[in-house]
């Protein structure tokens, strides 16, 4: 998939709307890899690399967007549906720039990955409304 992923930053690169700190035509498989896993401002993960993570793991990504002026939080369109039976991680879409990880605490555990059951229902509830 790399050549397919690099296209696409290729082409955001060349349309101006790439943010990046590094250039996608001057980097190899094993370079964009690590790129990936370190930390930082180096590489911001998106959507495209979402999807990845959700097929190699088999998980949902709920995402969710809210609206500054009124506080109120509602589900941001993705490419594909949830499914109730895989594991849910949910993320707020900040400030129109990066993703934060949502979750709860339960007995000083932070849980961070759901299933059908454990899911708020106020989140399947965004689901369903749109």
């Amino acid at each position: 998939k790399f050549e397919e992923i690099i296209s696409i930053y290729k082409v955001l690169y060349d349309t101006k709307d790439f943010y990046e700190d590094w250039n996608p035509y001057h980097i190899d498989i094993d370079d964009f890899k690590e790129l990936i896993k370190c930390g930082g401002n180096d590489y911001w993960c998106d959507q495209i690399l979402l999807n990845i993570i959700k097929n190699i793991l088999n998980v949902n990504f709920i995402i969710l967007n809210n609206n500054e002026i009124t506080n109120e939080y509602y589900y941001y369109p993705i490419s594909y549906d949830y499914n109730e039976n895989h594991k849910t991680i949910i993320l707020l879409y900040e400030n129109d720039i990066h993703f934060k990880l949502i979750g709860h605490f339960n007995d000083n555990n932070m849980i961070t990955l759901f299933t059908k059951e454990t899911i708020p229902n106020e989140i399947i509830k965004l689901i369903e409304s749109r």
